[in-house]
C-alpha cells in the first residue's frame, strides 16, 4: 500500500491550489517495513524504516539535507496495491527506466508532484510497465560483450550502452568519450578513474552541465570545472561549493544560462544590482520565483 504525503508551501492555502510538495510513504509486508520515496530537485531520495517507526518520524527524516515539520503535512488515502509489487522489481524500475529517463528539476514538466504520479503509475500497475533494460549490448553473446570493437559500436549507437559495458570498457578513455560526446551525463557511466580526469570531465560538463554530479573527487569543485558546468546549465551551481556561489563570474554565468540559478548564489552576490538584473533579464518569472527562496 502507499499514502501520499502533502506539504503546502503556504500555511493557510486552500487544499485546491497546487503549491505543495509531495512524497509517498511505501507499506511493505503488511507495515513491516516503510519506505519513504520522494524526488527534491535533481535528487531521488528513499528512507527506509524498519518496524515500529512512527509515520511522523519517517515524514520529519529526509535522506538528504535537512528535516521537516512533520505538522505541516497532510496524509492522504491510504491506498491497496491491486497486486503485490516486490522490492526489487521497485528497485529495477528505478534503476532502469527511471534512471534512465531522469530530468533536471523543472516546475511545470519534472518536479515532484510529477514524479509522485510516476511512481504511482507504476504501482498501479506494474505489468503495465516495462522494467527491463534487453540492449543490443546485454542480449549479445558473452564473445561480443569482450569484443572493443563491437562494444564501442554499440555505445556509438546509444551512449546509455556504456553503463552495460564490461568494467574494461568504461575505464576505456576514447570509449567513454564516444559516449560523453553524445551526451555529457554518460560521464555518471565512466569508471571513477575517468571520472577524476581533467580531460574527460570538462567534456562531459561542456557537453551537458548535468554531469557535474558524477565528477569523482576534488574536480567536481574545481574552478574550471564549475563554471563550465554552469555556463551550459545554470542551476547546476546548486552543486558548487560556497566559495564559488559567491564568485561573479560564475555567478553571472549562471544567472545568464538560467535565471533560477540565483536561488542558489551566496554571500553578498544575492543581492548584487549586476547579479539580479542580469537574472532578470533572462527570465523574469524565473528570477523572482528564485529572489523568493533567497
Amino acid at each position: 500500500a502507499f499514502v501520499e504525503v502533502r506539504q503546502p508551501f503556504l500555511r493557510f492555502q486552500p487544499s485546491s491550489w497546487i503549491t505543495y510538495h509531495s512524497f509517498l510513504l511505501l507499506e511493505l509486508d503488511g507495515g513491516a517495513l516503510s519506505i519513504l520515496c520522494e524526488r527534491k530537485t535533481d535528487l531521488l531520495e528513499l528512507v527506509i524504516g524498519e518496524i515500529g517507526i512512527p509515520p511522523e518520524c519517517m515524514k520529519a527524516i529526509r535522506a538528504h539535507g535537512g528535516g521537516r515539520n512533520p505538522h505541516e503535512c497532510f496524509e492522504g488515502p491510504r491506498v491497496e496495491l491491486p497486486v503485490a509489487v516486490p522490492v526489487r522489481d521497485f528497485l529495477e524500475w528505478i534503476d532502469g527506466p527511471v534512471e534512465e529517463n531522469w530530468q533536471p528539476y523543472d516546475m511545470l514538466s519534472t518536479n515532484c508532484q510529477h514524479f509522485v504520479g510516476l511512481v504511482k503509475e507504476f504501482l498501479l500497475n506494474p505489468i503495465g510497465v516495462s522494467i527491463r533494460r534487453d540492449t543490443d549490448l546485454q542480449q549479445a553473446s558473452p564473445a561480443l560483450q569482450e569484443a572493443r570493437e563491437f562494444v564501442r559500436s554499440m555505445v556509438r549507437k546509444n551512449w546509455r550502452a556504456l553503463k552495460y559495458a564490461r568494467d574494461q570498457f568504461r575505464q576505456d578513455k576514447q570509449m567513454v568519450l564516444d559516449a560523453i560526446m553524445q551526451d555529457g551525463r554518460a560521464l555518471r557511466y565512466a569508471h571513477d578513474k575517468l571520472r577524476a580526469s581533467r580531460e574527460i570531465v570538462l567534456a562531459a560538463v561542456n557537453q551537458d552541465g548535468s554531469a557535474l554530479p558524477f565528477v569523482e573527487g576534488s574536480l567536481r569543485q574545481d574552478r574550471e570545472v564549475v563554471l563550465a558546468a554552469v555556463r551550459q546549465k545554470g542551476r547546476m551551481l546548486c552543486y558548487a561549493a560556497g566559495l564559488h556561489r559567491a564568485d561573479r563570474e560564475i555567478v553571472l554565468a549562471a544567472v545568464w544560462q538560467d535565471a533560477y540559478a540565483l536561488r542558489w548564489v551566496s554571500g553578498c552576490l544575492q543581492y548584487d544590482p549586476e547579479v539580479t538584473l542580469a537574472a532578470y533579464l533572462q527570465n523574469p518569472i524565473s528570477a523572482f520565483r528564485a529572489s523568493l527562496m533567497l
